[in-house]
């Protein structure tokens, strides 16, 4: 290479991370499996369906029932909107519109997921014992997923 070819990789490469959206997927996003994010993707576009699944975040294990993130946000904005006193019901009302998932304008452009989606979350610490809560919605980034298997966990 040439002294003026190295220039020109240089303020390629300077151009590329200096747009925060490829650097964000195209080279944070080189620590994400791509197996999870294809499950994410399938679960996106097959609203309605859950799999079994248990992750490993932080030493932890986080199990229950990978969704969509249409769901996750349907059953945040549900529970968020039941759990408010009548006086505030119209906020829940506008966070469950904020919440629907906008569709993309073209499925090329979609963004990779970022994020997985469980209903029914239990996380099992140290202990093996569950931390306590029940039926609980659990958001987590796929760049902190260590390991994951199909299946859940039970506290039996």
């Amino acid at each position: 290479m040439t002294g003026e070819q190295v220039k020109t990789r240089i303020e390629a490469l300077r151009e590329q991370f200096g747009d925060e959206i490829y650097t964000k997927t195209k080279w944070e996003g080189r620590q994400t499996d791509w197996l999870i994010q294809w499950f994410a993707n399938f679960l996106d576009s097959a609203q309605g369906v859950s799999i079994p699944m248990t992750f490993t975040v932080g030493g932890n294990l986080v199990s229950g029932f990978l969704i969509s993130e249409a769901d996750y946000f349907e059953q945040l904005a549900s529970d968020f909107s039941a759990a408010l006193p009548q006086a505030a019901k119209a906020a829940g009302e506008e966070l469950i519109k904020a919440l629907q998932p906008q569709p993309a304008i073209d499925e090329h452009s979609q963004p990779a997921c970022q994020f997985v989606h469980l209903k029914s979350a239990q996380v099992f610490g140290a202990s093996s014992q569950p931390v306590p809560m029940s039926g609980a919605l659990w958001r987590g980034k796929i760049s902190s997923v260590e390991g994951f298997n199909l299946g859940s966990l039970s506290q039996d």
